[in-house]
C-alpha cells in the first residue's frame, strides 16, 4: 500500500498544473576537486556536508536521513548520505533492512516541466528499495529500472550510508546539458526528508576528471601466483567458451575458483584447460569440485574436501611451497539465514585450519585464500564474519583481509552487472586472504567495456567478452608466491 501510494502522489501530480517558481530551501555548488570513487568507501569525499538534516525527526523502524553531501562530474550526478540505520539500499522488504528511499530530480531546475511537488518540476523519482525509476515527459510516465539511468549505489550490502551515482541525460538525453539540478530525498511519501522542506538546488561545475592509471594485466613477475576468480553465471564456460579462451590464453592464470559450474565434471575440465592454456613439458591440470564450486590448478591437488554448505576446499602443492584455496558460492538474494549459516561455516572452518585442527593438516607459515561469489547484496555482517572469521567481535586470533579489486581502467568496484535486471551493479564477489602469511603485488575486476580498443587487442580480447561470458566479472590478484 506504501508503494502505490508514493506512486499515485506523484502520477496525480503529473497531470497537474506546474507550481510557480520559488527558491530553493537550500543552494549549493559543486566543488571542485579529485575525483570521486563510488565504492562504498567515503574518505575521497573530503569536503564539508551540504546538508546537514536534524536527527531524530524519521518515523518509527523508517529512516532519519542525516548528513548529504553531492557534486557531478564527467557528466554524473553524485550523492553521499547517512541514511540513520542500517538498511539495504537496493531493498523495500522491512524485514530485511529495506526502505522506501526514494530520490525526486528536477534535471533542468525548472517547475513547468514534469511532475510539480514542493517546487519542482520532477522529471524522475528514483525508488532504490523498489529499483524502480518514474519518468515525467509531459503527460506521459515511463517506468524504468535503475540500469537506465546509470544507476551505481554502493555499498551493495547493508549500511546505514551510501554512495550514488547517476548518469545527468537520464531523462532523455534531448535537453540541453543543465547548469543546475533540483532534488529532494525522502523515506517514502510519509517518512523523513532532506530538506525538510523545499528541494535543494546544486550549481553543477560540468567537470571532467582525468582517466585514473589503468592497472596493468599483465603479470606483475613470472615468480608471482595468479589466481583468477569467476561465477561463470551456469556453466558458461561451456555454454559459451570462446570468451573463456580468451580470458585464459590473456591472463594466464596459475589457478582458478570458479562458481555456478553444473553438470561439468572435473575430467572436462582439465580437458578443456589442457587445451585452452596448455602446460609446459606435457603437464596437465588438475581439478576439484563440490556442489557448484570448482578449483582447478596447474599444480598437484594433494587434499580436497568442504566448507560450510558444498563449497570445495583445495591443498595445492605449489612451487614454493602449500597452498589452501577455497571457492565458495553461498545462498543468494534473500536467503539472509542460510547465508549467515554458510559463512560462519567457512569462517569457523578457516579458523580451525589456521589453529591446526581443521580439514587440512598445515605449517603454521601455509596461506589461505578464500575466494568466491560471496552474493554480499544483505547484511554487512556476512562480510565482517569472513574477515574476522568468528561473530565475537571480542575473540582475537586469526583474521582474512578483503583483496581490493578495482576495475582495470574505471575507479568502479562492482563485480555483478546485467543491465537487463532490475538491480544495479554490485560487489557480490571476494577474495579472502591470511595476510600474515601471503601478500598481493595486486588485484583487479576486468570488463571489458571500459577497455580501450587497443589494449584489448593487445590483451587477444573483445569488447563483449564481459557481458557475453558472464553476469560477473573476472577477478585476477597476484600474490607475491610463499617461499
Amino acid at each position: 500500500m506504501r508503494w502505490i501510494t508514493a506512486v499515485w502522489i506523484l502520477v496525480v501530480a503529473a497531470g497537474c498544473s506546474p507550481t510557480p517558481e520559488q527558491a530553493p530551501t537550500v543552494s549549493v555548488s559543486a566543488p571542485a576537486g579529485g575525483a570521486l570513487a563510488i565504492d562504498g568507501e567515503f574518505d575521497d569525499w573530503a569536503f564539508p556536508a551540504h546538508v546537514v538534516d536534524a536527527q531524530g525527526d524519521g518515523v518509527d523502524q523508517g529512516l532519519d536521513l542525516g548528513s548529504l553531501w553531492t557534486s557531478d562530474q564527467d557528466g554524473n550526478l553524485l550523492f553521499r548520505l547517512e541514511v540513520g540505520r542500517e538498511t539495504i539500499a537496493q531493498e523495500a522488504d522491512p524485514e530485511r533492512a529495506g526502505a522506501d528511499l526514494t530520490l525526486h530530480l528536477d534535471l533542468d531546475a525548472s517547475p513547468a516541466t514534469g511532475a510539480p511537488l514542493s517546487g519542482l518540476g520532477v522529471d524522475l523519482s528514483v525508488y532504490f528499495g523498489r529499483r524502480v525509476v518514474l519518468r515525467y515527459d509531459g503527460e506521459h510516465i515511463d517506468w524504468l529500472s535503475l540500469n537506465d539511468i546509470g544507476s551505481l549505489v554502493m555499498p551493495t550490502h547493508s549500511s546505514d550510508e551510501f554512495e550514488f551515482r547517476m548518469a545527468l541525460d537520464a531523462f532523455d538525453g534531448a535537453r540541453e546539458e543543465p547548469k543546475a539540478v533540483r532534488f529532494v530525498f525522502s523515506d517514502g511519501p510519509h517518512g523523513d526528508r532532506l530538506p525538510d522542506d523545499g528541494y535543494v538546488e546544486l550549481t553543477l561545475s560540468g567537470s571532467r576528471t582525468d582517466p585514473v592509471a589503468p592497472i596493468a594485466w599483465e603479470r606483475p613477475d613470472d615468480e608471482h601466483l595468479r589466481m583468477l576468480v569467476h561465477n561463470t553465471e551456469r556453466t558458461g564456460i561451456v555454454r559459451n567458451p570462446d570468451p573463456y579462451r580468451r580470458y585464459l590464453a590473456a591472463l594466464q592464470p596459475d589457478l582458478v575458483a570458479l562458481q555456478e559450474v553444473y553438470d561439468w565434471t572435473e575430467p572436462e575440465a582439465v580437458e578443456f584447460f589442457d587445451d585452452a592454456l596448455p602446460l609446459s613439458n606435457g603437464d596437465s591440470w588438475s581439478a576439484t569440485a563440490a556442489g557448484d564450486t570448482m578449483v582447478v590448478s596447474r599444480w598437484p591437488i594433494d587434499a580436497a574436501g568442504t566448507m560450510g554448505d558444498e563449497n570445495v576446499a583445495a591443498l595445492l602443492d605449489t612451487p614454493n611451497g602449500k597452498l589452501v584455496v577455497v571457492s565458495a558460492h553461498t545462498p543468494c538474494c534473500g536467503n539472509e539465514e542460510g547465508r549467515d549459516l554458510d559463512h560462519g561455516l567457512i569462517a569457523e572452518q578457516v579458523r580451525k585450519i589456521l589453529d591446526g585442527s581443521g580439514l587440512f593438516r598445515i605449517e603454521e607459515t601455509t596461506p589461505v585464500v578464500v575466494a568466491g561469489d560471496f552474493n554480499t547484496v544483505g547484511f554487512r555482517r556476512q562480510v565482517e564474519v569472513l574477515e574476522k572469521l568468528t561473530w565475537d567481535a571480542d575473540t582475537t586470533g586469526p583474521t582474512l583481509t578483503a583483496v581490493p579489486l578495482r576495475h582495470t581502467h574505471t575507479n568502479d568496484t562492482y563485480t555483478w552487472r546485467k543491465d537487463t535486471a532490475g538491480f544495479g551493479p554490485g560487489r557480490l564477489d571476494w577474495v579472502f586472504y591470511t595476510a600474515d602469511r601471503i601478500q598481493v603485488r595486486q588485484g583487479f575486476a576486468l570488463w571489458t567495456p571500459d577497455v580501450p580498443n587497443d589494449v584489448l587487442s593487445a590483451m587477444g580480447l573483445e569488447q563483449d567478452d564481459s557481458p557475453a561470458a558472464a553476469d560477473h566479472l573476472v577477478l585476477v590478484v597476484d600474490f607475491v608466491s610463499p617461499r
